[in-house]
C-alpha cells in the first residue's frame, strides 16, 4: 500500500457561465429595444410621408365646386408644406380663405384666390 497517494481535497473552479450568459442576455434586450426604436422611427416617418402624400395630392386636385370645404380642406392640409421661404404666401392664402369659411352661404373660388394656391404649392414643392 505504499503506492497509494492521499486524495486532496476538491479545488474550487471559478464558473463565468452564468455571468456570460446574462451579458448575452442583457445584449440581446439592447438590440432588441435598438431595433424597436429604429423601426418605430421608420414607421412614423412613413406614416408622415403618406399624410403628406395625400394632402399634396388633395391640394393639387381641390374640388372648388363647393367653396366651402374646398376652404376648409385647403386650410386643413396646407399648413404641413409651411416653411419659412412661403410662409408669407401660406398667410395670404389663409386670409383670402376667410371669405369662404363661417358664413352659410359663400361666393365661388375667384381666381384670385385660385392663382393665390397656385402660387403657394408652386413655392411649397420647389
Amino acid at each position: 500500500m505504499e503506492g497509494l497517494r492521499d486524495i486532496k481535497a476538491l479545488v474550487r473552479i471559478e464558473d463565468y457561465s452564468l455571468y456570460i450568459f446574462s451579458f448575452m442576455i442583457v445584449c440581446v434586450i439592447v438590440l432588441a429595444v435598438i431595433a424597436f426604436l429604429y423601426f418605430l422611427k421608420r414607421l412614423r416617418k412613413a406614416s408622415i410621408n403618406a399624410v403628406r402624400k395625400e394632402a399634396w395630392n388633395y391640394l393639387c386636385h381641390v374640388d372648388f365646386k363647393e367653396a366651402k370645404m374646398a376652404a376648409y380642406g385647403i386650410s386643413q392640409r396646407a399648413h404641413l408644406f409651411v416653411t419659412e421661404e412661403n410662409r408669407a404666401h401660406f398667410e395670404a392664402l389663409m386670409c383670402a380663405l376667410e371669405a369662404y369659411k363661417y358664413k352659410p352661404i359663400v361666393p365661388s373660388f375667384s381666381e384670385r384666390d385660385k392663382a393665390l394656391l397656385t402660387e403657394f404649392l408652386g413655392h411649397a414643392h420647389g
